[in-house]
């Protein structure tokens, strides 16, 4: 039942266009003033034959009086075309800029994906360690603005998030290289950098140590910089010391 509903729903809300709302207005306007023709027409003898033919105004003031049933159903007809237009107008108009709201939304959205991925690209380019396809582009735009609605200038808290959680565990590789308690090593260090990052839709393979820690260090200023750029005042992340280096 709820289905046949829902289908019922949807079939009368594709059906109520402005077209088609203007159409049935003046349909019923035109079907009243039909009938009221027909009547007359069917009608003709008995006017023919009770009626003169006068211009004087004692003649037009029976008017009203003659035709009384046509002009009752044209009023009819005029009073339901109104009720439909007044009903059915105003949530086509409501439709209308829905639609419109949500092509320009969609638009916006459009324009802002497209400018985003434009100054990714760039980006990338200053940056030759960083291989041309590590970075998902569309997926790191939807982890910053996941409302993707267009208007969004921030990045998300989680995006910072994730950038701040890859800065503490090169934090952490920093001490324990430091530490005189615990060994540092640098595979177990790629690992945990290279899952984070592909947390950030980033893919970092495990090259050799030179070619990682380049890699590495142009992947931090990137990401770090679109923390200044996107972040919030205030919720930049920096760039974290790296003693192992």
């Amino acid at each position: 039942m709820s289905i046949f509903l829902k289908r019922s729903v949807v079939a009368v809300d594709d059906w109520l266009k402005p077209i088609r709302i203007l159409g049935t207005v003046f349909g019923i306007a035109a079907a009243f003033a039909t009938g009221a023709l027909l009547i007359t027409i069917l009608n003709v003898k008995y006017y023919w034959e009770s009626y003169s033919f006068c211009m004087q105004l004692s003649c037009l003031a029976q008017f009203p009086d003659a035709f009384r049933v046509q002009l009752d159903l044209l009023g009819a007809g005029g009073k339901l075309a109104t009720l439909v237009a007044l009903v059915l107008g105003p949530y086509a108009a409501l439709k209308g800029y829905l639609s419109t709201a949500s092509a320009e939304a969609f638009g916006n959205h459009i324009a802002h994906l497209n400018f985003f991925e434009s100054f990714i690209r760039a980006e990338l380019d200053k940056r030759e360690r960083i291989s041309k396809g590590a970075v998902d582009i569309y997926s790191l735009y939807r982890l910053m603005f996941p409302e993707a609605d267009g208007r969004a200038i921030h990045a998300s808290p989680e995006f910072l998030r994730r950038v701040g959680f890859l800065c503490n565990s090169i934090e952490a590789s920093s001490q324990c290289f430091s530490s005189a308690e615990t060994k540092f090593r640098f595979d177990v260090h790629r690992r945990a950098i290279t899952q984070i990052l592909l947390d950030l839709y980033i893919t970092q393979h495990n090259s050799p140590r030179i070619d990682f820690l380049e890699a590495e260090d142009q992947l931090l200023d990137f990401l770090c910089m679109l923390s200044r750029v996107f972040g919030e005042r205030g919720a930049e992340v920096a760039i974290p010391k790296r003693l192992y280096r």
